[in-house]
């Protein structure tokens, strides 16, 4: 019995050793301390350049792998969700707000409210917490109603 303890260690180690280990992905722990933001994260995108983005308590947190930025929405509302089209341009929802997100002339990142575009009644008391961008359409998902942008 103890000779087929041995031999099973000794397939453990050798498996360990031939990397099969290493398929598990490397993970990092941020703390709030670190990204400089609200303890709530909801929603997770990435641009085409490889930069995280975060749908956070405070605002659209942007990781780049060195560095966080935070952004924040007009009236500082909680980013719920956030989506990235084929052309980067970032679009975000919250409470009572949806827009997107495109460099200015200097490449810093501006919000464009696109809530201002709906009957205040639709948008005043929705919440978006979901968006699906899909063949050159953005659709807002509400707990009571779907937008679509295109």
């Amino acid at each position: 019995m103890l000779k087929w303890i041995y031999i099973f260690l000794l397939y453990l180690i050798a498996d360990a050793e031939s990397g099969h280990c290493q398929d598990v992905p490397y993970t990092i722990n941020f703390t709030r301390q670190e990204y400089r933001a609200g303890n709530q994260n909801w929603s997770l995108d990435q641009l085409s350049d490889g930069r995280m983005l975060v749908g956070n308590n405070e605002g659209l947190l942007i990781f780049d792998g060195q560095k966080w930025d935070l952004l924040h929405l007009p009236e500082q509302q909680t980013v719920r969700t956030v989506a990235v089209d084929t052309e980067d341009r970032i679009y975000t929802g919250g409470f009572a707000t949806s827009g997107y997100w495109e460099p200015n002339e200097r490449g810093q990142l501006t919000y464009h409210d696109l809530s201002t575009n709906l009957d205040a009644q639709q948008i005043e008391q929705e919440e978006i917490w979901h968006i699906l961008v899909a063949e050159e359409r953005i659709w807002f998902q509400t707990f009571s109603t779907i937008f679509e942008y295109d």
